[in-house]
Formats: C-alpha cells, sequence, structure tokens
C-alpha cells in the first residue's frame, strides 16, 4: 500500500500528478490562455475603452465607477493640501 507524506494510506486507482517543466508548462499555457480569453471578453463587454481596452492612453478597468471614484479621490487630496481646484473647476 502507498501511503502520503502524512502516513495516510492512499487509493491505489488514485494517481499521484505528475509534476516537472512540462506540466507546469503547460499549466501555465492553458491559465494565459484563460486569462486572455477572459481580458478579452471583458473589452468586448465594456461601453469605456475602445477595442484594444484603453480609455484615452489609460488601460480601462471596465468599471464605469472609476471615473468618479478618481475625481473624488482627487478632490480630497486637493482639500487635505490646501490646494486650489484648476480653472476648470475640477481639483
Amino acid at each position: 500500500m502507498i501511503h502520503d507524506r502524512t502516513g495516510e494510506p492512499l487509493d491505489p486507482d488514485d494517481e499521484p500528478p505528475i509534476a516537472g517543466p512540462r506540466t507546469t508548462a503547460e499549466a501555465n499555457r492553458h491559465r494565459l490562455a484563460a486569462r486572455a480569453a477572459d481580458r478579452q471578453r471583458a473589452i468586448n463587454a465594456c461601453t469605456l475603452c475602445g477595442d484594444d481596452g484603453y480609455r484615452d492612453a489609460a488601460v480601462c478597468h471596465h468599471d464605469p465607477r472609476t471615473v468618479d471614484a478618481a475625481r473624488r479621490g482627487i478632490a480630497l487630496v486637493y482639500a487635505t493640501m490646501g490646494w486650489a481646484a484648476r480653472k476648470d473647476g475640477t481639483p
């Protein structure tokens, strides 16, 4: 009978995973392909950015709340630092 590292018996029908560079590289390829597919789906569904996933010159996070959050955050910085708002009315 085969035992694991804690001494517990293993089911003989369960084969231990094969580890090595080939399986690791293959797993990484699958993981990267899945991430790329997820990213492309997010870009396709986003109404904020172009087909390249960029909004103007910045990477789009596909979340419409980010613009408002950034405006609130920079307004807090300006208020905390005592800086005047820009002439266009935005901090």
